[in-house]
């Protein structure tokens, strides 16, 4: 279940960013290269597509995760019957729905002329960390970030400019 108190708020999150979401996702499909859960059952790889998009459309991290916690979307258990930690579908769907909301913001900023996006704080946290709070208020070359957050999260690695900031980071960019 969703905390309140860990909320998303993104700043610029209307029908334009939500287009330029979609775009960027569709796009993934088309290249084949969206990122799943290895933690998704079949029937949560199967759903993937289709409630991702719903949250694209009208939806928020919040209601992404609500989605992939019902109907047996998250395994329980993975490798060597390791019970499946109970934040999975929420680490996955903040995870995922900020880094096409970032793709679309850069994207909104280069088609506006600006050079630079700001990183802030979308979701409150009890504890931050101090690399979070050190990028929070820097601007950023959009286009960079831009090619940053479409790098396949499969492949690993962490983001050069630090948004996403990982897992429960909290952070995003928002336009100047």
């Amino acid at each position: 279940m969703v905390n309140p108190a860990e909320a998303w708020h993104f700043h610029n999150l209307d029908d334009v960013t939500r287009d330029l979401m979609s775009q960027e996702f569709e796009a993934n499909i088309v290249t084949g290269t969206v990122y799943q859960s290895k933690r998704f059952t079949s029937r949560g790889r199967a759903d993937h597509h289709g409630l991702f998009r719903e949250a694209i459309e009208a939806g928020t991290p919040d209601s992404l995760t609500a989605a992939f916690e019902r109907d047996g979307r998250i395994a329980q258990t993975e490798l060597g019957h390791r019970k499946v930690p109970n934040t999975a579908a929420a680490s996955f769907a903040a995870g995922e729905f900020n880094r096409y909301y970032i793709r679309a913001i850069c994207l909104r900023a280069i088609a506006s002329d600006a050079q630079y996006i700001r990183v802030y704080r979308a979701r409150r946290s009890a504890e931050h960390r101090a690399t979070s709070d050190a990028i929070v208020g820097s601007q950023l070359l959009a286009d960079q970030v831009l090619e940053d957050a479409r790098r396949d999260p499969a492949a690993g690695g962490t983001p050069l400019f630090g948004v996403p900031g990982g897992p429960n980071s909290g952070l995003s960019i928002e336009l100047l």
